[in-house]
């Protein structure tokens, strides 16, 4: 019998009114009223998306290996505490914006990889390790470019505010070089441990989108974040205390 109000699941008997098919949540456990040939779902939807998070990808890789291999064969030139200062961050925000132009490029990559088939396989890509080391590559380089641009930036406004100590700048020494190596280095430390803060069990409760089960279990459908399964908890017990009443 078909029910022309109603919706098939694909591979279940399992019948959902029409209009829950492509609504953006998910009603069947074989994700067929999402994963479609209507409103099938992608890592990037859109060719527009597609196209720019490519292209940019690799321009930001290329361009910025290029200045991060000039800064290195010139900072043996400098000679003042300022030059040297202004090449060692310039060199940390081109090596932040090559780690987003390398995530924008796999992101890109396994875009075209999965294609269709993400939609019924994203619950693996969304547990899996390695979209957790693309969220870290992205992070970090992110983190990575704006602590430099602020501290380049005080850097900046000290010069304007004070300029008499910078026209004419002192030459290098061993003190300041290891300052500014070991200053270098937390900067970078930094913006790696904040990368990696979602990925700690003691702090995924703040990052957390939802929750994805064995579709043998057949406990809950889709993803359900925190507030669904509480509503749900809250309706069964609703259901068990009704039925101990009933029982008295």
């Amino acid at each position: 019998t078909k029910c022309s109000n109603h919706f098939k699941c694909k591979n279940e008997m399992h019948l959902i009114p029409k209009p829950h098919r492509c609504d953006g949540t998910f009603h069947c456990l074989d994700f067929s009223d999402e994963c479609n040939e209507e409103c099938s779902k992608q890592i990037l939807d859109g060719l527009f998306l597609k196209v720019v998070s490519g292209v940019y990808g690799t321009l930001a890789i290329l361009l910025n290996s290029t200045n991060i291999f000039r800064c290195i064969m010139n900072i043996k030139k400098c000679n003042t505490i300022r030059s040297l200062t202004n090449k060692a961050w310039v060199l940390l925000i081109s090596s932040g914006d090559s780690l987003f132009g390398l995530y924008l490029f796999l992101i890109s990559a396994y875009d075209f990889y999965y294609s269709d088939k993400f939609c019924t396989l994203q619950a693996g890509w969304r547990t899996g390790n390695l979209c957790s080391f693309l969220g870290v590559i992205s992070t970090s380089g992110s983190f990575l470019s704006m602590f430099s641009m602020t501290i380049m930036s005080i850097i900046r406004l000290r010069e304007i505010r004070r300029p008499s100590l910078f026209i004419s700048s002192p030459p290098i020494t061993k003190v300041f070089a290891m300052k500014l190596t070991l200053t270098c280095l937390l900067v970078v430390v930094l913006a790696f441990l904040v990368s990696i803060i979602p990925i700690f069990s003691n702090f995924e409760d703040f990052f957390i989108n939802g929750l994805s089960y064995n579709p043998e279990l057949k406990l809950f459908i889709g993803f359900p974040d925190k507030a669904k399964h509480i509503a749900i908890l809250d309706a069964y017990n609703g259901r068990m205390k009704a039925s101990l009443l009933v029982g008295m």
